[in-house]
């Protein structure tokens, strides 16, 4: 037998160690609840999505004569960076009327 052959059969049998093997269980026990958590949060976004259309149908039916939507009025959706963020609170901030002392 040469080196190589001898070398190859050595490290073959370690790699399936008892260690081996619980780290390839915990693994796979890991990626099975990450799959699970996925589907939970997919499910839970898509509930919220549905419950926000069916409240903006209901809002459209209620008030047929309801003024149409302008661009101010519509949220888009999606993140927001920090100067955004900051540039509403401010406009949010300056729309508010000043206390009276």
């Amino acid at each position: 037998m040469k080196f190589h052959e001898i070398w190859q059969r050595i490290t073959a049998a370690m790699s399936r160690s008892i260690g081996t093997r619980a780290l390839e269980a915990q693994v796979a026990r890991l990626n099975a609840e990450i799959a699970r958590l996925r589907a939970e949060n997919r499910a839970l976004l898509n509930s919220i999505h549905d419950g926000q259309i069916r409240r903006q149908d209901a809002g459209a039916t209620d008030v047929p004569s309801a003024a149409p939507r302008t661009l101010s009025r519509i949220k888009p959706r999606g993140r927001r960076s920090w100067h955004q963020i900051n540039r509403m609170l401010e406009l949010d901030s300056a729309r508010k009327p000043a206390p009276t002392i």
